[in-house]
């Protein structure tokens, strides 16, 4: 049996709140009698911070998964966590989310740090600086770990994009296809943000996905690494046990979850 790290975002973190599903989490599917796996990734988090946890970590592991997140995320390093995950700001809706939510009442210092990157995203962020840093930092683990199996959520780092690189947002977009294809403009609009579904996640839902694109997830990883490389030959839909209501509701997730 070989010991596996998996680094990352929320594409490969497990979300507590839903007890009954996380069994069904794609990195709880991977074969148990093959590999240990230890899961680094956490919700919401920006690929400096994974970048971090991949370098203190990576070497205690035969193998690495690694999730990149899209650029202009921030995580305040080594700040106390907020829901219990590193505290982070991935957008500008989810830093309004921080701000209005009452589920956690944000500390003096959190809410002024809240504040000043949603600013920062809104009128100063340099994405081309932003996309710059990702794609060093990306080399710098490749040339550490030329073993690991690097994954992007989505197409916006040139040396992680596709059409040579599947992205973690080509699964959701077999989920959109198989359960609620007139919705595919809507919600495949290209560039950065396609293939995001905004809606309320219900129970079913682990790391953004189905049980049954969570399971696609796991076999497809299993081969990447058996074979060294990440190069699944995506089906455009698989059969779901359940309707787009069972995974799904209509509220907008900010209002909810965290991305």
């Amino acid at each position: 049996m070989k010991t596996l790290a998996i680094f990352g975002e929320s594409f490969a973190s497990i979300n507590p709140s839903k007890p009954t599903s996380i069994h069904l989490a794609w990195p709880n599917q991977l074969d148990s009698s093959q590999w240990l796996v230890t899961n680094h990734a956490m919700p919401a988090t920006s690929f400096y911070w994974t970048y971090r946890k991949f370098l203190q970590h990576h070497d205690q592991y035969d193998q690495v998964v690694c999730l990149v997140a899209s650029p202009g995320r921030y995580t305040v390093r080594d700040n106390s966590y907020v829901f219990g995950i590193p505290f982070s700001i991935s957008s500008i809706p989810h830093a309004t989310y921080l701000l209005n939510q009452t589920r956690q009442q944000l500390t003096y210092n959190e809410r002024k740090i809240v504040e000043s990157v949603h600013d920062y995203m809104m009128y100063a962020q340099d994405i081309e600086y932003e996309i710059d840093t990702h794609v060093q930092l990306l080399e710098h683990l490749k040339r550490l770990r030329p073993d690991a199996i690097f994954i992007p959520t989505n197409p916006t780092i040139p040396n992680l994009c596709p059409p040579d690189h599947v992205m973690m947002m080509d699964f959701t977009r077999i989920i959109i296809a198989s359960l609620n294809p007139r919705m595919m403009k809507k919600y495949w609009t290209g560039g950065s943000v396609g293939g995001w579904i905004p809606n309320e996640e219900r129970d079913p839902i682990q790391c953004h996905l189905t049980p049954e694109v969570n399971a696609l997830v796991a076999r497809c990883v299993e081969s990447a690494l058996t074979t060294g490389i990440w190069a699944p030959q995506l089906p455009t839909t698989v059969e779901h046990s359940l309707k787009w209501g069972d995974y799904y509701n209509s509220s907008d997730w900010f209002s909810i979850n965290i991305k």
